[in-house]
């Protein structure tokens, strides 16, 4: 009798609420779920059940799965899933809710990860913005989505204006609804971003100093450091040579403080080198960028240390050291072969080298008349931007909190017109002195000295972050199949992270992130790529190591974290680790290999976790 009752209630209930229900379900279990990898096969066992979930259930869930997919390094299969919940929210017009602009902003960072185009992606960011201004009540989004669109506008002259009044709004929204501090952290960094390549120097000074700051307050070192690695150039730009000073100065204090970052002293001295060639002291520059090049194998950075090249070439050259000069271009190609000069000067020396005076001297012909017209372009587009750089939000900019006021005013235009003008009127005085003598060419780039120093650490723990370690791991990989290097990698993760973080709180959680790091460093060499791409999870990419020896540092890391431990308060709980090993082999790609290690990672979590599995 009682059978028959629940089949009555059974069929008397609709088919949606059983939906609804499995919803819940699924929601619920997969919110203790801490492994990335095991959220992802979980949630795409329920991809055909799915279907019968509501519309606004289905956007969640494939927002959900796209989130796993990221996580999981899916970043083609997390673009899709991001897709889907668009065009199921669109194709069916529900009320708009935030999951619609979130789906195409986490949507924008897959394409960005993807091409690392601005083309491509910010689209969805254009779009993203113009859905969260249409729900009023989601200030604290719109600020961060408007400081994600301004980031569009930074390699268009044409459009520095609109990116500027872009994080204007974004200024004026926090201000009225007195939001989080840190959002004027990324509004410092994206306004000295926007200036800086607009070759505002002034203003990008300005504000990535605030930005810096910020960092400092938080002992966030990696960022302090890429930060005083900027100013040296924005300085040099500016015709502070006292400012620039004082910036390789910080740079080497924090060299010398923190071990840890291993490629601190090379950018030392590469900035100290670029600051001896703007004071024109070619020996002194001809000697940094040497022991810049003795450090090289302390960073992965090849892009600058083919400028150390470069520059020490060229400052060996104004000495008239013409064997070093062949010598260190010699070593440049050996090291790089089939590299082209990034450098116009490097093109012109080793035509000149070569006997080929006159083609020396028309390629600084060439670029001293870009120089020219970029220089005029610049000027018209700073008098045009007066009025957004005088608005009255970047004027007020958050007193509160930093206690400071921005005085902008047209004195300090006029002066930054009449320093660009004094650089455009020194530009064609050296393009005189070229073609009559080519020993100056080394002047005619004295205002091509602006790097971008992209960050490339996690803000958290100080390692790579996800993005520069799949560069690495790019990098590697192409040696590895070029050269026929080994290469090796695991992927591991914190065992039981959301529980520390449950029962410690996420500020303990933090500190055991940090344990860890510091723990796995002193099992790895300097030449290993060490990163974090995910929550709790990590990379490691083991160069020229086999399967055996890297099962072997796997082992000797599995068992150093588990002398770790995390305490608040009277409760202590025990640290460990569970790791994927893998070796990368000539038919597969990188996704493929750490795939394979994020396998065998899951293998390893369910066979009790606290160890080694290779895949």
């Amino acid at each position: 009798m009682l059978k028959v009752f629940l089949l009555v209630l059974v069929i008397g209930m609709p088919f949606g609420a059983f939906a609804t229900q499995e919803f819940d379900r699924m929601n619920e279990k997969a919110s203790v779920i801490e492994d990335a990898n095991e959220l992802r096969i979980f949630l795409l066992s329920h991809q055909k059940v799915s279907a019968e979930f509501s519309l606004l259930e289905q956007v969640k869930y494939w927002h959900m799965l796209g989130m796993a997919q990221d996580k999981s390094n899916e970043i083609d299969n997390a673009y899709q899933s991001f897709t889907n919940a668009i065009r199921i929210f669109e194709e069916n017009q529900l009320p708009l809710t935030t999951d619609l602009p979130l789906a195409y902003i986490e949507r924008s960072y897959m394409q960005y990860l993807k091409t690392y185009q601005a083309k491509d992606y910010c689209g969805d960011r254009k779009q993203a913005l113009e859905l969260i201004r249409a729900l009023p009540e989601e200030k604290s989004l719109t600020v961060k989505f408007l400081v994600q669109n301004a980031f569009c506008f930074a390699d268009k002259p044409e459009q520095l204006q609109q990116g500027i009044a872009l994080l204007d709004e974004a200024i004026a929204t926090a201000k009225q609804n007195n939001l989080e501090n840190n959002l004027y952290s990324m509004i410092y960094n994206a306004l000295g971003h926007l200036y800086n390549k607009n070759q505002l120097y002034d203003k990008a000074y300005e504000y990535l100093t605030k930005a810096y700051d910020y960092w400092k307050l938080d002992n966030d070192y990696a960022d302090m450091f890429n930060m005083q690695h900027t100013l040296v150039s924005i300085s040099i730009q500016r015709l502070d040579m006292k400012a620039a000073q004082g910036h390789v100065n910080q740079l080497f204090m924090l060299a010398e403080n923190h071990s840890e970052f291993p490629d601190f002293y090379f950018f030392s001295f590469f900035n100290k080198g670029l600051l001896d060639l703007a004071k024109e002291e070619y020996l002194k520059a001809y000697e940094s960028f040497g022991e810049a090049l003795s450090r090289k194998a302390q960073t992965n950075e090849k892009y600058f240390v083919k400028i150390s090249y470069e520059k020490q070439s060229e400052a060996a050259y104004v000495l008239g050291r013409f064997d070093d000069v062949k010598r260190i271009l010699a070593n440049y190609e050996n090291e790089f072969p089939n590299a082209k000069p990034l450098l116009t000067v490097t093109s012109a020396i080793k035509e000149y080298l070569a006997g080929n005076i006159e083609k020396a001297a028309n390629i600084f012909y060439l670029e001293a008349r870009n120089e020219s017209i970029k220089r005029r372009q610049f000027i018209q587009q700073s008098s045009e931007a007066a009025t957004f750089i005088n608005s009255q939000n970047l004027l007020t900019l958050d007193n509160k909190v930093l206690q400071q006021t921005l005085e902008i005013n047209s004195l300090m235009l006029s002066e930054q017109q009449n320093k660009n003008s004094i650089v455009y009127l020194s530009l064609s005085l050296v393009l005189a002195v070229l073609l009559g003598a080519i020993l100056f060419i080394h002047h005619l780039v004295k205002t091509r000295r602006a790097f971008k120093y992209s960050a490339q650490t996690d803000y958290l723990t100080g390692i790579a972050n996800r993005r520069h370690c799949f560069e690495q791991g790019e990098v590697l990989l192409n040696q590895h199949l070029n050269l026929g290097y080994e290469l090796s990698l695991m992927v591991f993760d914190i065992d039981h992270f959301k529980k520390v973080n449950d029962t410690l709180g996420h500020d303990v959680g933090d500190n055991a992130l940090k344990m860890v790091v510091e723990k796995v460093k002193t099992t790895l060499r300097k030449q290993d790529v060490f990163g974090r791409i995910g929550g709790e999870e990590f990379l490691v990419i083991l160069p020229e190591i086999d399967i055996g020896k890297a099962l072997e540092v796997a082992e000797r890391l599995n068992k150093e974290v588990a002398t770790l431990s995390i305490s608040k308060g009277n409760i202590t709980m025990p640290l460990s680790v569970s790791i994927g090993v893998a070796k990368c082999t000539d038919s597969e790609s990188l996704d493929t290999a750490i795939a394979r290690a994020d396998k065998a990672l899951y293998q390893a979590k369910s066979m009790g976790r606290n160890r080694v599995v290779k895949g």
